[in-house]
This record gives C-alpha cells, sequence and structure tokens, in this order.
C-alpha cells in the first residue's frame, strides 16, 4: 500500500543493510526492490552522502526517538534534484528488542520556495526590490548595537521626492514606476556596500549609513545624496528632472529607538520640505518639540470645536470722548474644562 506514498519510505536493520522500501525510494537509487534489499547505501550513492545517512540512522537509533534533518537529493532515475525533510525512526520488536530504523523522506522544495517567497514579500518592496520598514527596522536596531560597542556613528537620512505626485498625475503611474526603479538605481550607486537603501513605499526613501567616524561630515553626505538625484532620467520619451529633501539624524547624539529615530529623521524632512525643498536638514529637538505643542494645540482645539467648549461675547466699542456707543466687537473665549477661560486671536469686529 504504501507504494502508493508520494513520500520516500524505507527500512535498514542496524547495520544499515536495506530491508524494505516503497517504489518512490527505487526511482531514487534508480534500481528495483529486489536490487535495493540485501545491500547497503554505499552500493548506490557516494560515499559523502552514504556516510551521512549512516549518520543520521545511529543518531535516531542512540537517542531512541525520531529524528529529523533537512538534505538535498538527486534522482537517479531522472536527475531530479529537491529539497526533503527526513524523519527517521528507531523500530523496536515487542520485546524490545532493535530491529533498525524506518526512513521517511517527504519533498519539500516547492514548500520551501513559497516559504523564501513569503519572507522576501514580507522584508522586501516588491516594485524596486529595496529593503522594506521591517527590514530597515531590524537592520536599525543591529548598526545601533554595533555603533554602540565601536563607538562609531549611525546615521538615518529620510528622502522624499519633490513634486513626485504631480509627475504621477500627469505621466501616469507606470512612468512613475519607473522613475522610482530608476531612481533607487542611482541612490545605491552612491551609496557604500555596508549601508542600506530601503524603500518604504510611494516616493519615501530612507538611507541607513553605518560605520561611520564620529567626525564625519553628515551635511556633505546629505548634500552627495541630493547631487546624485540631480541628474535628468529618461523614461521611454520623457527626460525627467527630480529634486528631494533630506532629513536626518545620527547616533550617539540621538540615541532614540530605531522607531523614534526614524521619526525624528521623518521631521526634519519634513521641516526641510516645508522651508527649502530641494535640501537637507539635520533634526533639531527643540524643533520637534515646538511643531509637536503646536500640533496638539490644534488637536485640543478641533476636541473642543466637538465638546462645545468655546463661547461667544460681544464687547462694547465706546468712543472716549463722547461717550457714545460706536460698535460692538465679537470675542471667542475657549471654556477649557482644565485651564478656565481662555482668549483665541479671533475678533470680528462691526460697527
Amino acid at each position: 500500500m504504501y507504494d502508493a506514498l508520494p513520500d520516500l519510505v524505507w527500512l535498514k536493520d542496524p547495520h544499515g543493510i536495506y530491508l524494505d522500501c516503497n517504489l518512490r525510494f527505487t526511482q531514487f537509487f534508480g534500481a528495483s526492490k529486489a536490487d535495493i534489499v540485501g545491500k547497503r547505501d554505499h552500493d548506490f550513492v557516494s560515499t559523502e552522502l552514504a556516510n551521512a545517512f549512516l549518520e543520521h540512522d545511529r543518531k535516531a537509533m542512540q537517542q531512541d526517538r525520531p529524528t529529523s534533518n533537512e538534505e538535498w537529493l538527486t534522482f537517479a532515475c531522472d536527475g531530479y534534484h529537491g529539497l526533503f525533510e527526513t524523519i527517521k525512526t528507531p523500530i523496536r520488536d515487542r520485546s524490545g528488542q532493535l530491529m533498525g530504523v524506518m526512513g521517511v523522506a517527504r519533498d519539500i522544495t516547492l514548500l520551501r520556495q513559497h516559504q523564501q517567497q513569503l519572507d522576501y514579500a514580507a522584508h522586501y518592496n516588491a516594485l524596486t526590490g529595496l529593503p522594506n520598514q521591517v527590514l530597515l527596522i531590524d537592520r536599525i536596531h543591529q548598526s545601533l548595537k554595533h555603533g554602540k560597542r565601536k563607538q562609531s556613528q549611525v546615521a538615518l537620512c529620510y528622502l522624499d521626492l519633490d513634486g513626485f505626485k504631480d509627475i504621477n498625475d500627469r505621466l501616469g503611474r507606470e512612468v512613475g514606476d519607473q522613475l522610482l526603479v530608476s531612481l533607487s538605481r542611482q541612490l545605491r550607486q552612491s551609496l557604500r556596500e555596508e549601508d542600506t537603501l530601503a524603500h518604504l513605499g510611494g516616493d519615501d526613501f530612507v538611507i541607513l549609513l553605518v560605520n561611520r567616524d564620529e567626525t564625519a561630515n553628515l551635511p556633505y553626505t546629505l548634500q552627495q545624496l541630493l547631487d546624485s538625484l540631480h541628474q535628468p532620467v529618461q523614461i521611454g520619451h520623457h527626460t525627467i528632472n527630480m529634486s528631494a529633501s533630506i532629513g536626518a539624524t545620527s547616533y550617539p547624539s540621538d540615541q532614540a529607538d530605531p522607531d523614534t529615530l526614524l521619526r525624528h529623521a521623518h521631521h526634519a524632512m519634513y521641516v526641510a520640505k516645508k522651508h527649502n525643498k530641494g535640501t537637507a536638514c539635520l533634526y533639531d529637538p527643540e524643533l520637534d518639540r515646538r511643531e509637536r505643542v503646536h500640533q496638539d494645540g490644534l488637536s485640543r482645539i478641533r476636541q473642543g470645536l466637538k465638546q462645545d467648549e468655546f463661547r461667544l461675547y460681544y464687547q462694547p466699542k465706546i468712543d472716549m470722548r463722547s461717550g457714545k456707543l460706536v460698535g460692538v466687537e465679537a470675542l471667542i473665549r475657549w471654556q477649557h474644562p482644565e485651564r478656565g477661560v481662555l482668549a483665541l486671536i479671533i475678533s470680528c469686529r462691526t460697527s
């Protein structure tokens, strides 16, 4: 019945002599069952491979439990070469006497290929083939550990292309994708082998610069990266000139965790893009603090509007000479639940 199984199945005695095997196993050796039974591995495969088989047999018998290993096998019948997971189980009779080892080998070649494809998809950008954020964060972790041991600088640079959305809208998604691939090649060529260029999606790239001397001139390096993108890119019959904005932070001056370092570099990029596109900006903790305070304030105002915390007051305007009412001023006051009544710089005058 086990001749119908796609797995290789066989039985050996304690000395490595074959007692039985199924049809699929005979295809591996390229011999009939009658020719295999009573013989050893050395009669069919190389000495190196036969010794490896016997070593796994001994391991299963010594440990007295099933053992498993992975091995590449080449079939004698048709030359098929595949990865197999082999499980070897010691077999005993009713009295407990060791009878030998039963082996079962399953072809896991396609399974391993699928696993590798899933692993690649989980760690690399599908368009550019560059590391994605998952792999980037892992490499930042490793780089920071190395930087602490070697007392070297680690720099994280967040790069965003200027005007990329307009190119996508004007020339189409396909041209935009080809542009991203071309620019990623240009950036990669300007980096050292040990540095990492990651593509987070869209037109967002991150560059991890490692093993840098602590006196390294980071602004100069950032300018080199910007210059590498100034060359016109030819996509079909379109000649495209691009620029980018870069924000950067570096260890050990910035000793945050990888996710926070990435946020700091992104904030510095945002500052560069906001004030002067096509330039680089180093992370400034004070600017970041002010920006967070500003954003928190806007968020709290939006919350106050939803919770009806704002009040409208009318204030009369009196002519001090005549004492007459000459108009009113409408004022917004914020009835803050924790800070009391707050004045906003918003008013509407009428007369």
